[in-house]
């Protein structure tokens, strides 16, 4: 996209420049005249590849949030564990005590985590780390 708008703009200021110029040469418009208008040109063209732009990142920002939605939306196939009564969770709290079980390495680890969209300059999260114990 960006090649191309680049492309056409400068297409057309040469052709603009080569018009200015054979109407310059025919003495039609004065000098300072010209020169006023090519400017005038330049500054119009290169507003209007600034809104295509500008547009482009808006559409790529939708397509974006359309994916996050698309994220939220969607069901899980991990499902939460079945609720465990406190009587039940009594007695393996005192079997891990009994046992010497006290495990504290996270059910759930992310180290580096780094989310990007190919739409996307930047990726939307960089370096997350989440440990996820029993019981959080």
């Amino acid at each position: 996209h960006k090649f191309v708008s680049d492309a056409v703009q400068a297409a057309l200021q040469c052709l603009l420049l080569f018009s200015c110029w054979t109407l310059g040469r025919a003495g039609s418009i004065p000098a300072a005249r010209l020169t006023s208008f090519l400017f005038y040109t330049n500054y119009v063209l290169e507003s209007s590849n600034e809104v295509g732009d500008q547009w482009a990142k808006i559409q790529s920002a939708i397509g974006a949030s359309t994916n996050v939605f698309d994220l939220i939306r969607r069901i899980p196939k991990v499902r939460d564990p079945l609720e465990v009564t406190n009587t039940l969770r009594e007695v393996n709290a005192a079997q891990n005590l009994i046992n010497g079980a006290n495990d504290h390495r996270p059910v759930i680890k992310f180290s580096d985590l780094t989310v990007a969209y190919g739409t996307m300059e930047k990726p939307a999260l960089k370096k997350v780390n989440l440990d996820i114990s029993r019981g959080d």
